[in-house]
């Protein structure tokens, strides 16, 4: 608890020090959607309860955000916000009834969920202007864990993953494209997150969790996600 306090506070500083002259920013508001989680297994082998599927979980985003213009081209800025990314694994069986053929089990489908806090700090060309348009943005990001819960299709209710299995920390790059209707505010967007970190941590309870999954000890388990989102620039209420 103790932790998740700190870590909003900390992104909130960072967001309120960079909005004290909001005025004079190029764009600020705030956005929303949702948000699909591609994990990435490198050298993986799922055996132990033959996974397969396409190993996504949908999940939601929200936040704030700023940029400030560099030249009539450029603009630079910063986004806070909340996510949940995650993996969906869905599991067959073989069926004696059909001669061995396999069939979905949905006994086996496993659910978890990594509940953040991101920064972003994105650079954009063509940034949005008065009269609306595409921009274009891509900077690195990270993210602090908040809360782990993991499910399996049967049980009741999600649990708490225990500490020491999911890294607190990760860091990557994300990039997309938004569209703002011309002096409205609205705007509609699509990016793509890609973090380069293994979620699980190297402690034995990690490599316990992995074994569990079928994966290997070794094998790199990364969480990227696409996105579609909404959002409103308060500074065309200024303008």
């Amino acid at each position: 608890m103790k932790k998740t306090v700190l870590t909003l506070g900390s992104a909130l500083m960072l967001l309120a020090t960079t909005t004290l002259h909001a005025q004079d920013a190029l764009s600020f508001g705030v956005k929303g959607g949702g948000l699909i989680s591609f994990p990435i297994i490198d050298k993986a082998t799922i055996n132990a309860k033959n996974y397969e599927g396409k190993w996504k979980l949908f999940g939601g985003t929200a936040g704030f955000f700023e940029y400030r213009l560099l030249d009539d081209m450029m603009g630079v800025g910063l986004e806070v916000g909340y996510s949940q990314k995650g993996l969906q694994l869905a599991g067959k069986k073989a069926d004696t009834n059909t001669n061995g053929a396999s069939k979905n089990n949905t006994d086996s489908k496993y659910c978890l969920n990594i509940h953040t806090i991101d920064i972003t700090v994105p650079v954009a060309w063509l940034p949005m202007r008065r009269e609306g348009g595409l921009s274009l943005f891509v900077g690195p990001r990270i993210y602090f864990a908040l809360s782990t819960k993991e499910k399996e299709i049967g049980e009741k209710d999600s649990k708490k993953v225990n500490k020491g299995v999911i890294k607190s920390f990760n860091w990557g790059a994300g990039g997309g494209l938004k569209y703002e209707i011309a002096e409205s505010g609205f705007f509609a967007g699509a990016s793509y997150e890609h973090f380069v970190k293994d979620i699980f941590t190297d402690e034995q309870k990690a490599k316990d969790k992995k074994k569990e999954l079928g994966l290997k000890e070794d094998d790199a388990f990364r969480t990227n996600g696409a996105q579609v989102f909404l959002g409103f620039d308060f500074a065309r209420l200024l303008e």
